[in-house]
């Protein structure tokens, strides 16, 4: 499956891309969180839905996310982690109303994965 990739997440050493996914927001409440916590500054919260949506990001990518949610969390304070600022990039996304773009490529777009148009890298 290809996919638009609005960031890279350094996480565990690698690059992974991300980006919000509807799969990563219904597991975040299946797992008992809420979009109030979210919004309330909530750490599990936070933690959970970075998690969420680069575990769905890289099942899209065919990319081996192997990781529980527990690993993530500990692995997340080592070296050059940065999988928090991904949450400022969905958070940010939010505020300034942008929509992520959609995972399938239209006719004509380009099928590598990469970054979205004006978009850096983590």
């Amino acid at each position: 499956m290809t996919q638009t990739t609005v960031a890279k997440v350094k996480f565990d050493g690698s690059a992974w891309p991300f980006y919000r996914t509807n799969r990563g927001a219904y597991d975040l409440q299946m797992a008992g969180y809420t979009f109030e916590q979210l919004q309330n500054g909530d750490i599990g919260a936070l933690f959970a839905s970075v998690y969420y949506q680069l575990r769905d990001c890289a099942k899209r990518a065919d990319i081996s996310f192997r990781y529980s949610f527990d690993q993530f969390i500990d692995l997340s304070d080592v070296g050059d982690s940065n999988v928090m600022r991904a949450w400022s990039l969905l958070s940010d996304a939010e505020k300034a109303k942008t929509k992520i773009p959609n995972p399938q490529p239209g006719p004509g777009q380009d099928e590598e994965p990469g970054l979205g148009e004006g978009q850096e890298g983590l």
